[in-house]
């Protein structure tokens, strides 16, 4: 279930300690007080002391931002119906997509994605839906890709809700090979995506699918 990819933020944290992701990045100006630069200086070494690794001031700042982000979007999107993803030049309506990527937690995604043969509880425009023929799930880590798609049957209504449920047409399809998050901010697959199959069974990382 789409939801099922939101961690706690004390998960994350140790996800952070065991694994890190090198992804692109731009240099940024920010204006701390003193008082909280020490903690976050102080935080970055014990960090390093008990993950054997480096651990910059910069880095931890750089995950606070992310979570607040994630936190962000959820309450602008399910208070305010805001979907900031729905700017992203990646995403805007087209005529040629028929596929959407949806984010999951591989607990969820094992039970439901593979075990249930459909995927719910996931937010979609009433107009894409005719257009969307096929899905795929984003995997969140350790597996960080796609590894399965499936062929819809049906998309409606899930329950008492806004969201919906997708309905597959047989059992997820297997890849021959996993695509890749690459050099992909893992935020980027946070919310659904759109691409074509053509795309999709082509693509060795998540930026091909989106070129």
């Amino acid at each position: 279930m789409e939801g099922e990819i939101t961690m706690g933020l004390r998960e994350k944290i140790q996800q952070t300690l065991n694994t890190r992701e090198e992804n692109n990045r731009k240099s940024v100006s920010l204006i701390i007080d003193s008082d909280t630069l020490e903690q976050v200086d102080r935080v970055a070494k014990a960090f390093s002391k008990v993950s054997e690794k480096n651990f910059s001031r910069n880095s931890i700042i750089e995950e606070a931002i992310k979570e607040y982000i994630v936190e962000a979007t959820d309450v602008l999107l399910n208070t305010y119906s805001i979907d900031i993803n729905e700017t992203n030049e990646d995403d805007t309506i087209s005529t040629d997509f028929n596929l959407a990527i949806f984010p999951a937690h591989n607990d969820g995604f094992n039970e439901t994605f593979i075990g249930e043969d459909c995927w719910y509880s996931v937010r979609i425009k009433e107009e894409r839906i005719p257009k969307i023929k096929y899905v795929a799930a984003y995997r969140a880590a350790p597996v960080s890709g796609i590894t399965h798609y499936a062929k819809v049957r049906e998309i409606k209504q899930y329950e008492d809700t806004k969201k919906k449920i997708v309905i597959f047409d047989g059992p997820a399809i297997p890849l021959p090979h996993t695509i890749k998050l690459g050099g992909t901010d893992a935020n980027a697959m946070r919310a659904p995506r759109y691409t074509t199959l053509e795309k999709f069974q082509q693509a060795q990382d998540v930026k091909e699918l989106f070129k």
